[in-house]
């Protein structure tokens, strides 16, 4: 039809999304890393590295997930590896159940946490550079991209409908 997206989401093949911005670290580059952003399109591990330690950042995105409903799943696109796995401890810390994944996580562990996950005994699920599109959790109410996307450093909140 004139409007795909619309008719799949109506039909409940697509999710609904209300999409809301945090403010975003800020970053200085040096004139190397401006000369490889522009050249990639993508900001330097080491940039979104510093984004991850960004303290006022990371309350911002833990202060988001403490006010959701308790029921709703989060996903996390972290930054790093360590900004994954400190955001889940930091939650887990908070009383919120998370666990953090990454591409060297053990197989069996990441489908462990896969599956409490989607079975309710995790209410996020922080990863980098592993889930994708793809990924199946109908269980998701919410996908935080912490994580710049092209050269923006904001931090964006997807909730799905």
């Amino acid at each position: 039809g004139e409007w795909p997206y619309r008719t799949l989401q109506d039909m409940e093949v697509l999710a609904r999304v209300e999409r809301r911005l945090l403010p975003g670290g800020e970053v200085t580059l040096t004139a190397e890393q401006e000369s490889r952003t522009r050249d990639l399109g993508w900001l330097p591990t080491e940039v979104e590295q510093r984004l991850g330690a960004d303290r006022n950042r990371n309350a911002g995105i833990l202060r988001t997930i403490l006010d959701l409903d308790p029921s709703w799943k989060t996903v996390v696109f972290a930054t790093s590896v360590t900004h994954a796995r400190e955001l889940a401890a930091l939650l887990n810390f908070r009383g919120v159940r998370a666990a953090a994944i990454w591409s060297d996580t053990d197989a069996a562990a990441r489908r462990h946490y896969v599956r409490d996950f989607n079975e309710g005994s995790l209410q996020v699920l922080t990863n980098y550079g592993v889930l994708a599109e793809g990924f199946d959790a109908p269980s998701t109410r919410v996908v935080i991209v912490a994580r710049p996307t092209g050269v923006e450093a904001v931090v964006h909140i997807l909730q799905l409908g």
